[in-house]
């Protein structure tokens, strides 16, 4: 399987995102991808039992996701949890995007 090419690709750290490392071994992500995640995910064993959380929040990013799911609107997200920033969320989707996109192309190709 050919595998893209991508601009300074890094794989996830173990030290700073250990679930994430441990789901999604093997993932590249840019250096902006990277950068980007981490100002939008916070993953804390001493914060919701390591749930990835919005960062500064306590509002897992599976919250956003049943929303969504269930029909809801980002607004409507954004008006239950004012803590979080409607940039967190935008930052979150585009690159959630983007990823999902990128690892489709890898396995179609």
């Amino acid at each position: 399987m050919e595998r893209h090419s991508h601009p300074t690709p890094i794989t996830l750290s173990v030290a700073s995102l250990p679930h994430f490392q441990q789901c999604y071994t093997g993932i590249e992500m840019t250096t902006d991808q990277h950068a980007a995640l981490s100002k939008v995910i916070s993953v804390d064993a001493d914060v919701m039992h390591g749930t990835p959380c919005f960062a500064g929040t306590r509002v897992p990013i599976q919250t956003l996701i049943d929303f969504i799911e269930s029909g809801e609107t980002v607004k409507d997200f954004l008006a239950a949890f004012p803590y979080v920033t409607s940039e967190q969320v935008r930052t979150f989707l585009r690159l959630s995007k983007d990823l999902a996109i990128e690892q489709l192309s890898c396995v179609s190709s």
